[in-house]
């Protein structure tokens, strides 16, 4: 998810990661649980926070940084009162009533979605560490929490619409990115040629099929 940071880390710092775009492989497999918590990991969120805070996010998922593991931050500070948090094998085990949220994603450059979402969510996670924690989530912490959890199980926000609507909506993706290609902005040639090719092969029909209440949830 997207948002706006006062200080964003440099151009040139060398922890950043690569965001990959939608629908690059990485976006669309779910993610493994992560078994080890060592340095490795502990290095792998501090170049996700960078990389995140660069972005101008609120909250970034390993598998947008081709990283396969079940594991997302996010710090929604910019717009609430609320802590970083590294939330490592994530699982909501209690949602709140459904809304509507107006969202956008690093992984979508430029598409703003409505999607339905639980106002709330209880969350049951592990940090770096591997210390298990429970947390109340409300507000755009609850969303961006099920923002992440999406792509942690192989899924955009674009897999929350309808079929006419996902296609309608991947079509305006497809526009945006080439608009954003024409003005000089990013090199997103080879996005475009992928999401040509996936609303071709009709990738934008169906991913939603089968979402249940129950996703994401232990």
């Amino acid at each position: 998810m997207t948002a706006s940071h006062a200080h964003p880390p440099a151009d040139d710092d060398p922890r950043l990661l690569r965001v990959w775009e939608w629908p690059h492989a990485p976006l669309r497999t779910p993610a493994a649980a992560v078994e080890e918590f060592g340095e490795e990991l502990r290095a792998l969120v501090e170049r996700m926070w960078v990389t995140m805070y660069h972005a101008r996010g609120v909250g970034l998922a390993a598998p947008q940084v081709a990283a396969p593991l079940r594991l997302f931050v996010m710090d929604c500070s910019p717009r609430e009162e609320a802590p970083p948090r590294v939330c490592v094998n994530p699982v909501i085990v209690e949602r709140g009533e459904e809304v509507l949220s107006t969202e956008g994603c690093l992984s979508f450059p430029g598409l703003t979605v409505e999607v339905p979402r639980a106002a709330s969510v209880t969350l049951r996670a592990q940090d770096a560490r591997g210390e298990v924690f429970e947390v109340a989530l409300g507000g755009l912490e609850a969303i961006c929490a099920q923002h992440e959890l999406d792509h942690l199980d192989g899924l955009g926000f674009v897999d929350r619409l309808g079929p006419l609507e996902r296609r309608a909506t991947l079509r305006e993706y497809l526009r945006g990115l080439e608009a954003l290609a024409g003005e000089g902005q990013a090199d997103l040639g080879e996005v475009i040629a992928l999401t040509r090719a996936a609303l071709g092969e009709g990738l934008g029909e169906g991913l939603g099929e089968g979402l249940g209440e129950g996703l994401g949830e232990g």
